[in-house]
């Protein structure tokens, strides 16, 4: 089963038999912590390494690694 999703198609593989929502608020789960929303803001602009990223979220670049 493939899924369009804005263009992009999603394997069935992907989303294991469950419905899209389920799997979209999985995601959200994910992103849930304001520090990850601010590392995927700097990572749209291009590939940062772990260094560079530290001072822009503000977390240990343990827990960005």
């Amino acid at each position: 089963m493939t899924i369009r999703s804005g263009g992009r198609h999603l394997s069935g593989t992907i989303l294991q038999g469950r419905p899209l929502a389920e799997v979209q608020a999985d995601l959200f789960r994910a992103l849930a912590h304001p520090a990850r929303i601010r590392v995927l803001e700097s990572l749209v602009q291009g590939e940062r390494s772990v260094s560079d990223l530290q001072p822009l979220v503000g977390i240990e670049s343990s827990h960005l690694s």
